[in-house]
């Protein structure tokens, strides 16, 4: 019966016959839920019919069922990138790859990704990838002619440089370099890291001993290196940053909370955890205790970070930066659930949440509340 009813509904879509094609693979996953091609499909039609929306729902669903298909994972990857979400649809161009490491097409529409996130040399790689996979892909060829026109290229030097790529001494040469960098920018996309994006005071220093205990090399604060990274991004400049999160796999405090967006944009392999307390209230009374007993040096950091003045004269403006910044934080990540958690101390969250997030077995030792305060 679902057979039928599914040859039915492939012949309407071919037709286009969008609705009575979607109604009928709506029919048929009621009767079969756990069959993923029949999400897939459903997905296919939805984006003919220009309902991205929906389609992502549907080719997610299919990719949870199955997520080693390299087919769901790329159809996936393109209905994030029509709609925008383009570091999402890196994250599942490189899951399509993990699978299928050898089809060309995987590569161009990835570096059409990085193309359009304005990540150059990215792109450069990845058209060179899938030219070294089918050298005579029109498409890599465009592409890549289209990158160098974007970085400034004649294009008289753009057709010298293909002159050389087709010539069997330059192939040669070019193969071993396509598949050096490949190799580098697989291992740089592919490594997860975690970044706590909670403000400070709301358990960073617990979600930081926490990771340590988990066998996470971890970044926590150092005054002189963090405030150096704190200047830096005021002024646009994340040299030193990106230097920091290659050498460790995670990280709590600042400057992390405020660059969650670019760390995403970089590193889209990774996850994020959103620490936060019970009320509002409760976290401005611990950073008033934390500004009191420090003074000087926490009127330093506390200006770099909020650049609202003593938090005693203006406990409304921060408790809207606080509640900004969650709420923020917490729209950002609303399609990518799977890339964000968001945990309470005080509220009796602990390593079961932690580490079902994580991938990890819940360590046999107490969770390490670190800094705990009265206001907790």
């Amino acid at each position: 019966m679902i057979n039928n009813l599914i040859s039915k509904a492939n012949k309407l879509k071919k037709e286009e016959k969008l609705d009575e094609a979607i109604a009928i693979y709506k029919s048929a996953i009621k009767l079969n839920p756990s069959f993923a091609w029949y999400y897939y499909e459903l997905g296919e039609a939805l984006t003919e019919k220009g309902d991205l929306d929906e389609a992502i729902v549907q080719f997610f669903q299919a990719t949870k069922i199955n997520p080693k298909s390299a087919w769901f994972c790329y159809e996936l990857a393109k209905a994030l990138q029509k709609k925008g979400e383009l570091n999402q649809a890196i994250h599942y161009y490189l899951q399509a790859i993990e699978s299928n490491p050898d089809f060309y097409c995987f590569y161009n529409s990835l570096g059409c990704c990085f193309f359009q996130n304005k990540n150059y040399y990215k792109a450069i790689i990845n058209f060179l990838i899938a030219l070294e996979l089918n050298s005579s892909s029109v498409n890599s060829y465009e592409y890549l002619y289209q990158v160098y026109l974007q970085l400034g290229l004649t294009k008289k030097c753009i057709d010298n440089l293909f002159c050389r790529f087709k010539q069997p001494s330059q192939k040669q040469a070019l193969s071993s370099r396509i598949k050096e960098k490949s190799a580098n920018l697989k291992q740089e996309l592919s490594q997860t890291k975690i970044f706590g994006i909670g403000l400070g005071k709301t358990g960073t220093t617990t979600l930081g001993a926490c990771l340590n205990n988990l066998g996470y090399k971890h970044y926590g604060w150092y005054s002189l290196t963090n405030h150096k990274l704190l200047h830096q991004i005021k002024l646009d400049n994340f040299d030193d940053v990106h230097r920091v999160v290659n050498q460790y796999d995670s990280f709590e405090d600042y400057p992390w909370p405020l660059i969650y967006k670019w760390l995403d944009q970089k590193y889209p392999n990774s996850k994020f955890i959103l620490t936060m307390r019970k009320c509002s209230q409760t976290w401005f009374k611990s950073c008033l205790n934390h500004y009191f007993r420090l003074q000087d040096r926490a009127a330093y950091v506390y200006d770099l970070i909020y650049g609202l003045g003593h938090p005693q004269n203006c406990s409304d403006e921060y408790i809207n930066f606080y509640e900004i910044h969650n709420q923020q934080v917490i729209d950002y990540f609303q399609n990518k659930p799977d890339k964000l958690l968001i945990i309470c101390w005080g509220g009796g969250d602990s390593w079961d949440k932690l580490c079902s997030f994580l991938g990890k077995t819940v360590p046999e030792i107490p969770l390490p509340h670190l800094m705990k305060s009265k206001t907790n």
